[in-house]
């Protein structure tokens, strides 16, 4: 397979033995904000601030940070003992020119922090704010906020090579599909590492099965299943923060009467899908967001159920009548739309279904169509979407509210979510959240932001998800990140054959 022209990166490597991982996603481009998910989980280049297991915030090329007063200035002092691949020291000045560089780009997690400046004094990286924000760290742990060394950027800003400053570095690019790494330093048990966009995920369990991936992500639940009685690899699920929901263009008749939403979601069977489908019934989904972010979890919020009875009051009510083809109708105009998901995510299509049939008994005709998940953001901003069904992580800005700006705050606002709706009060409590440094009323902004979606339904939750990965029984030190920031290679081991 011939490189592209944009990602033709080739240097020598040595060594024999390569750690191959199979994985779903393609290599979209070399800038951070387009391909930054795919160098930061192979440990290839590093942002200013880290994120652990557990989601707090650690050192990375910043050896410490400190917060002026007022909230307006912030300091981060760079680790003078870190370097680029290609030599050059990690300055203060290079680490500006990424950040720099990195605002610019269409897609960036840093758009909606309030930057004035981004400059360099001595070692310190200083960035001065119109208004407190006090979660900016969270920010520029994000993937679209990878620092790469100055000669990685072309006169005009464009990304032409990937020059980090992680534990591995580069060594080829073969397309959107194959990236290649080696150690920077001998003593790295993993020498060499060979990444693969599988876009079937049947196709990744076999490459697993058959010994042709040592990792293998985002496995259906019935090769999961498969796998799990085989002898040649482990297959390892851990709950992660990201959820499954049917988002839509609320600004159309069907979907712009809150009766309508409310009976979609109560004609789901969400706990069948998750035992049936999912092959784990603790994934149907009670609110959006998963219990893996406890923080952001509201007891007192009322349970999304299944209420077929209730839904069908809820469509009568909103006068939706039975029509021609059993498909329920209202001044002409059907209750009718498409269904678009990928299969990029290998539960998403026959979860589209399930709902189908759901919605189907109600009077609803959805009508599925598969393409590329690239295409839901694109159809959002131009109107076309209907519906989508998608899983959404909350850990792209390692705390979920760099996801529910992205999705609902003007004029941000250009994710997955739903079009055509808005909250004033949604907004305030962001805005409460990203800019308050009391606990307390953090955490009430949080349960206003839950409270809002679970009434509203801007979207449809439908369930949660588990990162499910087969490993080889040829390494140890087997870990998944729930955060997805990492391969967890470094800390991998070779058992001898």
């Amino acid at each position: 397979m011939a490189a592209g022209p944009a990602f033709a990166q080739t240097t020598a490597s040595t060594g024999t033995r390569t750690l191959r991982i199979a994985a779903p996603w393609d290599l979209r481009g070399l800038d951070p904000a387009r391909g930054g998910f795919v160098f930061q989980r192979l440990s290839v280049a590093d942002t200013l601030v880290a994120t652990d297991r557990d989601g707090r915030f650690n050192p990375s090329l910043a050896a410490a940070w400190f917060v002026a007063p007022d909230g307006l200035t912030w300091r981060f002092r760079t680790d003078a003992t870190r370097h680029y691949h290609d030599g050059s020291p990690v300055t203060a000045a290079s680490v500006v020119n990424a950040l720099t560089i990195a605002r610019a780009a269409t897609g960036n997690a840093l758009r909606p922090v309030p930057i004035i400046a981004i400059v360099s004094e001595a070692e310190d990286v200083v960035i001065h704010l119109s208004t407190p924000f006090s979660i900016l760290p969270a920010y520029l742990a994000s993937a679209s906020a990878l620092v790469l060394a100055p000669d990685s950027y072309a006169a005009d800003g464009r990304v032409r090579a990937v020059i980090g400053s992680g534990p591995y570095k580069v060594t080829a690019i073969d397309g959107a599909v194959v990236v290649e790494t080696e150690a920077t330093s001998p003593i790295q048990p993993i020498r060499r590492v060979q990444y693969r966009a599988v876009a079937d995920g049947e196709t990744r369990a076999r490459m697993a099965e058959a010994g042709d991936a040592e990792l293998a992500f985002n496995l259906p639940p019935a090769a999961a299943d498969r796998l799990r009685r085989g002898r040649t690899v482990e297959v390892v699920a851990v709950p992660i923060p990201r959820a499954r929901f049917v988002s839509m263009n609320v600004a159309l008749p069907i979907f712009a009467d809150l009766r309508v939403r409310q009976a979609l979601s109560l004609a789901i069977d969400r706990a069948g899908a998750a035992r049936v489908i999912l092959r784990n019934p603790g994934a149907a989904a009670d609110q959006l967001l998963p219990p893996f972010l406890a923080d952001w979890r509201d007891p007192a919020t009322p349970a999304l159920r299944t209420d077929r009875a209730a839904a069908e009051a809820l469509l009568d009510a909103a006068g939706w009548k039975p029509g021609a083809g059993g498909v329920r109708a209202k001044d002409g105009i059907r209750l009718s739309f498409e269904l678009f998901t990928y299969a990029a995510r290998p539960e998403l299509p026959p979860l589209a279904e399930a709902m189908q049939a759901n919605w189907r008994d109600l009077g609803i005709e959805a009508r599925i169509r598969l393409g590329d998940s690239e295409e839901i953001p694109q159809m959002r901003a131009s109107g076309k979407l209907e519906t989508a069904l998608v899983a959404r992580s909350y850990a792209q800005v390692p705390d979920p509210i760099g996801t529910l700006t992205d999705d609902f705050m003007p004029p941000v606002a250009a994710g997955w979510a739903s079009a055509g709706w808005r909250s004033e009060a949604l907004e305030a409590a962001i805005r409460t959240y990203g800019t308050s440094t009391d606990p307390g009323a953090q955490a009430a902004a949080r349960h206003t932001i839950t409270g809002v979606l679970q009434r509203d339904l801007p979207v449809i939750p439908h369930s949660w998800y588990d990162q499910v990965v087969a490993f080889s029984r040829m390494v140890d030190g087997r870990y998944i990140d729930p955060y997805e920031r990492s391969y967890g290679i470094g800390e991998l081991r070779w058992i001898a054959a």
